[in-house]
């Protein structure tokens, strides 16, 4: 294993160094984002599936309610 060199550690990095670096960064933005829209994915699809139940719900109650006004 290659131990970890600082490129700082001599003063001012290459250019490579820097666009290494700015590469570094950006892969770890790109995760990050990923792992939001995933996550933001999974809350969208719970709340479909709540939306879907309270729907059913509600229609339920209408026809109940529907029922029991027909019936006076």
């Amino acid at each position: 294993m290659i131990p970890y060199k600082d490129p700082f550690a001599d003063g001012s990095p290459t250019l490579l160094e820097t666009y290494k670096h700015q590469c570094v960064l950006l892969e770890t933005e790109l995760n990050e984002a990923y792992r939001d829209i995933q996550g933001a994915r999974n809350r969208i699809a719970r709340l479909v599936q709540v939306t879907e139940e309270l729907t059913r719900q509600r229609d339920a109650l209408r026809a109940d309610l529907a029922r029991l006004q027909g019936g006076r």
